[in-house]
């Protein structure tokens, strides 16, 4: 499965006429977060594939659709935040917002969180002793403590390493830290079998499909 991933910046060598030319063959949209709705709605619309989204940080304030008309949530997409689901073959999970430093929306201390995970770590333990599946992406807005996360509002959740550890998500995708700002320029990592990417701006992926285990607790 192709799959365009985005986050927080537009891309203006794909938007306005350049999705239907370079993304002709992709499947699906992953939206980390940060963007205006028009920008994601272009992309649903222009290449007629489901797009699942996890808020930023930024997105608890209205922003225009391709009709000029101000909302505030995520018309043409799944919102999987705190959520697990399954497209196609894949199994995707996702956690929005970035850690807490002005209090508005979609901000967490760690403490909360933490308490995020555990009921999204819930879920997805239901999920694969039901399905019998892996978790192949985890979607977040902010980064993991320590890997590819910057200083202060910028810092990744110690929780999210927690969860890697434990559910060993086949990639890791995330948005929030502007390889731009430079404070952190590494956008790829290997933790353990998961793959970390910081998906600010735009990326494309091939994700091959696994193959679901029968019995037994499933890890990838």
């Amino acid at each position: 499965m192709r799959i365009l991933t985005i986050s927080d910046e537009i891309v203006q060598q794909i938007y306005c006429g350049g999705a239907q030319q370079r993304l002709h063959d992709v499947d699906m949209i992953l939206s980390c977060g940060d963007l205006p709705q028009y920008y994601i709605e272009y992309f649903v619309s222009t290449l007629n594939v489901p797009c699942l989204c996890v808020p930023g940080n930024h997105d608890g304030k209205p922003t225009l659709s391709e009709s000029g008309e101000s909302r505030n949530d995520f018309a043409g997409c799944d919102n999987v935040d705190g959520r697990v689901r399954r497209i196609g073959d894949l199994t995707i999970a996702g956690l929005g917002g970035s850690p807490w430093y002005n209090g508005e929306l979609y901000q967490y201390t760690e403490g909360q969180m933490r308490r995020r995970v555990v009921l999204l770590a819930a879920r997805l333990a239901f999920w694969q002793s039901r399905m019998g599946r892996p978790l192949d992406i985890m979607m977040t807005h902010a980064a993991p403590l320590g890997i590819h996360d910057g200083p202060g509002p910028h810092r990744g959740f110690k929780a999210f390493g927690w969860l890697i550890e434990h559910f060993h998500p086949r990639y890791f995708i995330h948005g929030h830290v502007h390889p731009r700002y430079g404070y952190n320029r590494t956008v790829e990592s290997v933790v353990g079998s998961t793959t970390v990417i910081n998906t600010v701006g735009y990326r494309v992926l091939d994700i091959m499909p696994t193959v679901p285990k029968r019995h037994g607790r499933v890890t990838s």
